[in-house]
C-alpha cells in the first residue's frame, strides 16, 4: 500500500471517528433535554397537586358533605372487642415462643437468680400466662432441686409463677445455700484439661451473680 493511499485511508477513519463523537455528543445533549423537561414536567404537576390540597375545605370526616357523619370515635369503642384484639394479639405471641427444649432449666447451684429473670423475660416478650409456668416446672427443674421441687409442689399445691419466684428465693438463697455456692466458688480453678474456659467463666459468674445479685457486671468484666 503506497503513502498515500495509506494517509487517505487514516483520514477516512479519523473522519468517521469525529462524526461519530459528534453525533454522541448530540444524543447526549438531547438525552439531557428531555430528561429535564421530565422533571419540569413533574415538578410543574407536584405543584398543581400541592396547590389543589391546600385549598381543598377542612372536613372533619371524609366525605361528610355527601354522607351523615360518622359518630366521634369514643362512641364507637367496645371495650369486648378491644379485649378480643389484646387476646388475639397475645396467642400471636405466644405461637412466636421459644420451644420449651430451649427453656432455661433450674439445678439449685447457684443460678436461682438467672433463671428467675429469664423466664420473667420470656413471660414479658412472649405474653405467657401467669399459670403456664408453674405447670412446666416440674421438667424445667433439674437434679436436687427437682426432688425439692415435688416436696414443695406437695406441701403448698398449686400457685402460680410468682410465688414460686419468691419459694425459690426463700428455699435456695439461705445461709446453708450461700455457703455451699461461696465454697464451689473458691474452690473452682480453672484446669485447661478439664473445663472449657467459657463453659467455667460462665459457671463462675453464675455463682457470682447468685450471690451478689446487686453487684454491677463491671466487677468481673
Amino acid at each position: 500500500m503506497s503513502v498515500e493511499k495509506f494517509e487517505e485511508k487514516t483520514s477516512s477513519h479519523q473522519k468517521l471517528l469525529l462524526d461519530h463523537v459528534e453525533r454522541s455528543d448530540e444524543e447526549r445533549m438531547n438525552l439531557k433535554d428531555d430528561i429535564q423537561n421530565e422533571i419540569r414536567l413533574i415538578t410543574e404537576k407536584m405543584d398543581k397537586i400541592n396547590e389543589a390540597s391546600l385549598n381543598m375545605p377542612k372536613l372533619s370526616t371524609p366525605f361528610s358533605h355527601i354522607r351523615s357523619p360518622v359518630k366521634p370515635k369514643e362512641e364507637l369503642t367496645n371495650p369486648f372487642i378491644t379485649d378480643l384484639s389484646h387476646q388475639h394479639n397475645n396467642q400471636v405471641l405466644m405461637k412466636e415462643a421459644p420451644q420449651f427444649k430451649e427453656w432455661p432449666t433450674f439445678t439449685g447451684e447457684g443460678e436461682h437468680m438467672s433463671f428467675s429473670e429469664k423466664i420473667d423475660i420470656l413471660q414479658e416478650y412472649y405474653a405467657l400466662p401467669d399459670e403456664l409456668i408453674p405447670s412446666r416446672l416440674h421438667s424445667l427443674f433439674k437434679k436436687s432441686a427437682k426432688r425439692r421441687y415435688y416436696g414443695i409442689r406437695q406441701t403448698n399445691g398449686k400457685n402460680t409463677w410468682s410465688w414460686w419466684q419468691q419459694e425459690i428465693i426463700t428455699k435456695w438463697a439461705n445461709d446453708a445455700w450461700r455457703y455451699k455456692i461461696e465454697n464451689a466458688f473458691a474452690n473452682c480453678f480453672f484446669d485447661p484439661d478439664k473445663h472449657k474456659p467459657l463453659t467455667w467463666f460462665l459457671k463462675q459468674v453464675e455463682r457470682l451473680n447468685a450471690l451478689y445479685p446487686e453487684m454491677s457486671q463491671k466487677w468481673y468484666t
